[in-house]
């Protein structure tokens, strides 16, 4: 069986939401609302229970169909190639031996997990969840295009690292900004405490954080995400078998859009990998 979702990882509904409007627009923040679907966290658990072997092509392919079947809508968080390595969109076209499921993979080892110190802590996504968020609205764009510095900007980060470019930051450096100690402890700094007041929410109850890989596939359809050149941060880290953290990461068009996962180094900071915070809440 599945743990249920962490205690520390509710997500506030519309009824009980409320924050300063003015401000979130100035930080360039957008409400919106995702719509949970249960079958799709079914699939989950059933790979991550071993129900559906994804060892096997047998599994992947029925993970595959049944994702297309139940929840069409919502890019599958595995992509698929064919034997020349490239991303195809039809099952028919597919070799799954060569296609990617390391996410769900690493999903199912436990290997995706909250904290960066202490014992390990699986991290599950929750399809499932109806979601009330604020976002950060800047808009995706290739980021070897001319004018990629003046569009992959946002106030939001300014306030708080001190620089409007959501590209070129370290992870390492993003956590320092936002929390003391471990993230998954949710003690904010001082800085990302006086963003959430300025937002009219109770620092103990909010917390922005990277954005979830089933939050950035639910919203994707909607939102043109995963179609340029452009990867971005996702909240949770990647567990190595030397005991090392990684970030996780996807969305890039060219390694599969909202469907692809990835784990990067703690230190990195390129021009393709952006950041895009969202706003929780923590009780």
């Amino acid at each position: 069986l599945i743990a249920p979702l962490d205690a520390l990882e509710q997500i506030p509904n519309s009824s009980d939401f409320a924050y300063n409007e003015t401000e979130a627009r100035s930080l360039g923040l957008e409400r919106v609302e995702i719509k949970g679907n249960a079958g799709a966290q079914q699939l989950i658990e059933q790979v991550i229970s071993g129900t559906i072997d994804i060892e096997t092509d047998a599994g992947k392919q029925k993970f595959v169909q049944d994702w297309q079947s139940q929840c069409p809508d919502i890019p599958m968080p595995c992509v698929l190639k064919n034997t020349g390595d490239v991303i195809v969109q039809k099952l028919a076209d597919a070799d799954l031996s060569n296609s990617d499921f390391w996410y769900l993979t690493s999903l199912k080892k436990r290997k995706i997990i909250k904290n960066l110190e202490g014992s390990d802590q699986p991290a599950m996504p929750h399809f499932d969840k109806d979601m009330v968020l604020l976002v950060d609205s800047w808009q995706e764009t290739n980021w070897e295009d001319p004018d990629a510095a003046t569009k992959l900007i946002s106030p939001l980060l300014k306030e708080l690292l001190g620089k409007e470019s959501t590209v070129k930051i370290r992870r390492e450096d993003l956590d320092t900004a936002l929390w003391v100690g471990d993230p998954v402890s949710h003690i904010p700094t001082e800085k990302h405490t006086l963003l959430l007041k300025k937002l009219g929410v109770d620092p103990s109850q909010f917390h922005f954080r990277c954005i979830a890989q089933d939050e950035y596939a639910r919203l994707a359809p909607t939102k043109a995400w995963g179609q340029k050149a452009l990867w971005t941060n996702f909240n949770n880290y990647y567990l190595k078998d030397n005991g090392v953290r990684k970030g996780l990461f996807g969305g890039g068009h060219g390694t599969g859009g909202p469907s692809n996962v990835g784990d990067d180094p703690l230190g990195d900071a390129y021009g393709g990998l952006a950041v895009r915070l969202v706003l929780v809440c923590n009780k």
